[in-house]
């Protein structure tokens, strides 16, 4: 296979899959509402990765958002999890779904990212405690459980709780991303490099790093500069 068709299919399913997690978290349903509702939400969704990505978003399980990973020779569909397959099987089993599930032998896992500092996406290395195949109909998904430290449904209450200190209580805060195991909060505070170049100001992370901390001390934090939006230009 040609490095352009490949690059081509990793484009190609990367689109696939972000297309699930935009959806899920565009969504507005509450993540504080019962397990009623997050199995209710679940059972909606049509594919077997948006039915476990839609309980996680809940808490209800403790896997990452759908995620482009590779083998460093295949790329295929998989969630982190920070839990093995059974809570899985168990939640799924709840809107009666029965994927069967086999031993996936991954020791470590490429993860497709954004870089949101220098722009692009990169690959990057993440250890395989255990893994699972799991099969339903024509799908496969694979579910590796890692040691991460948050899951999808903690990251987002995490970031509805630091809703008033970053846009009410500070001020420069452009936007709040969940990333697969962290949280990534761009500030338009910048200070200059002797080169010119305009980078994160450090006394803005530290206030950010802070607030993060006061509200859940153990969610990995990536601070990033991004300019302020400036107002369009009417050109009529």
């Amino acid at each position: 296979m040609s490095k352009f068709w490949s690059l081509k299919m990793a484009v190609l399913i990367m689109l696939a899959v972000v297309a699930v997690a935009v959806f899920l978290l565009a969504t507005g349903r509450g993540r504080q509402a019962g397990d009623a509702e997050a199995y209710s939400y679940a059972a909606q969704q049509a594919t077997l990765v948006g039915k476990i990505a839609a309980l996680s978003r809940y808490d209800v399980l403790k896997t990452t958002e759908p995620l482009i990973c590779s083998n460093g020779a295949v790329n295929f569909t998989c969630l982190l999890s920070k839990t093995d397959i059974q809570p899985i099987l168990d939640g799924l089993g709840k809107i009666g779904v029965t994927p069967s599930a086999t031993p996936a032998a991954y020791s470590w896992v490429l993860v497709l990212e954004y870089n949101f500092t220098n722009g692009g996406w990169y690959w990057r290395n993440i250890t395989v405690v255990r893994g699972w195949e799991l099969r339903w109909g024509k799908e496969v998904v694979y579910v590796l459980q890692a040691p991460i430290k948050r899951s999808l449904g903690e990251l987002l209450k995490t970031k509805d709780r630091l809703t008033r200190p970053f846009f009410v209580e500070m001020r420069g805060i452009t936007f709040v991303a969940v990333e697969p195991d962290r949280l990534v909060v761009a500030t338009s505070n910048a200070t200059v490099t002797p080169d010119g170049r305009r980078i994160v100001d450090p006394h803005a992370v530290e206030r950010i790093k802070k607030a993060v901390q006061a509200v859940d001390p153990y969610a990995d934090l990536e601070v990033v500069y991004s300019p302020p939006a400036m107002p369009t230009q009417d050109t009529s």
